[in-house]
């Protein structure tokens, strides 16, 4: 069990370092104003690219392009538009536990590929830099790149810190777009966002008497996809001290059940759908038994029983390899489960003198309703149909701090997505 619970680990490692390279057409245009076509490798980026791969052919030798090499480049089929540029960018931290009292904005001269979300009478432009601040810039055509400024601080209020905001960003959106009565109104409510940027801007083109913008990026939030999923299961546990005398001796080996569940699955923006969050809610068994014959010339039968069902909340952090007809993914999570069903026995039948005697009792008592557990997961994907096996160690059965127990679970999943990735 320890080796399959490392080759697990082993796995979530090692699987997003493989190389996936993603051949895609795309056009470039260089800083001389020459045309390139032909196929860059494509990542979705999450974070702004620093350099992108080329290839005129399929064949062909591979270019490296970064900012300087390049005005521009346009991935059609994803509907994707990079523009290279020298800018100034707000470097200050963003993250709370990283913010001063006199927080003042940092700004320092970067070369970068800015990723276009709307292209038209006012461009606006985005970046996530390498501490995954998100930043966006306003530019008019042929001006300068700005960007829009909001700024994180702390202030002590009643001697305690308190996170403030200033949003400079309002005060410029009303210097670009103040002459559009509809843009204008949208401002005071407009939160530092893709989503409500580009809201606002397409509300200033449709101002331009009639002038269609020239390129309007897709808003990629992720998505959420439903299903369902069957489990085999084998199960046992393992009592590792222990204050009761029937429990000394017993090592129960693993015992088929089985399980069905409801699944929701939320592919995280970017990065190709490489990560997803997977969640599901689980009906299962959790049913073993031991049996001894003829344990000596007094005891003739003996059976421990643990007779259990567990409704679960199973959670995971998957990596899905993004690309093939086979597609394999690997997760972590957790198992959060409540006993529905909880029950213990204790039998035996003894033979004293020729004289039958039989007893039975409940072989702990009482039993603890809720069970916390690591998940861990190897699967593969084809189509809507995946097959993925997972371990999954609970903390057990007992409360009692004399009788420990922890369990041990091995599943075989078979589960249809109602919706393609």
């Amino acid at each position: 069990m320890k080796k399959a619970l490392t080759l697990l680990i082993f796995c979530f490692a090692l699987l997003p370092l493989t190389a996936q390279n993603n051949w895609s057409s795309a056009t470039l245009v260089k800083t001389e104003g020459d045309t390139l076509r032909g196929l860059i490798d494509f990542q979705n980026w999450r974070k702004n690219p620093s350099r992108i791969q080329f290839r005129s052919t399929s064949q062909a030798t591979q270019e490296s392009f970064g900012p300087l090499d390049l005005q521009s480049f346009w991935v059609p089929e994803e509907s994707v538009h990079f523009q290279g540029a020298v800018v100034e960018v707000d470097f200050s931290p963003f993250a709370t536990q990283q913010l001063t009292v006199d927080q003042q904005a940092d700004f320092r001269l970067d070369t970068v590929f800015l990723r276009s979300v709307f292209l038209g009478a006012v461009n606006l432009y985005f970046l996530r830099d390498r501490d995954t601040k998100e930043h966006f810039f306003l530019q008019r055509p042929g001006g300068a790149i700005e960007e829009l400024q909001y700024l994180r601080y702390l202030e002590e209020v009643g001697g305690k810190k308190v996170v403030k905001t200033k949003d400079i960003y309002k005060t410029q959106l009303l210097e670009y777009l103040g002459d559009c009565p509809a843009a204008r109104n949208l401002i005071a409510g407009v939160r530092y966002r893709e989503q409500d940027l580009l809201e606002i801007l397409l509300a200033y083109q449709n101002c331009q008497a009639g002038a269609e913008p020239e390129f309007v990026g897709k808003t990629d939030l992720g998505r959420f996809i439903f299903g369902v999923a069957a489990a085999g299961i084998l199960s046992k546990y393992d009592f590792v001290a222990s204050s009761a005398p029937t429990l000394d001796e017993v090592e129960f080996e693993y015992c088929p059940n089985f399980g069905i569940a409801a699944s929701m699955e939320y592919i995280l923006p970017r990065n190709r759908g490489k990560w997803s969050f997977y969640s599901e809610l689980m009906w299962k068994t959790k049913h073993v038994l031991l049996t001894e014959e003829n344990v000596n010339a007094i005891i003739a039968k003996r059976e421990w029983e643990l007779d259990l069902s567990y409704l679960c909340l199973n959670a995971q952090f998957r990596y899905n390899y993004p690309t093939g007809r086979i597609r394999p993914f690997v997760g972590l999570g957790f198992s959060y489960g409540y006993a529905t069903k909880a029950n213990s026995r204790y039998y035996e039948e003894r033979n004293i003198i020729g004289i039958p005697d039989v007893s039975e009792s409940k072989l702990i008592s009482p039993i603890r309703k809720y069970e916390l557990g690591a998940l861990l997961t190897l699967g593969a994907r084809h189509g809507r149909f995946a097959l993925d096996a997972r371990y999954e160690i609970g903390n057990g059965l007992s409360p009692s701090i004399d009788l420990r127990s922890t369990s041990n679970s091995i599943f075989l999943v078979l589960s249809y997505q109602f919706a393609d990735r």
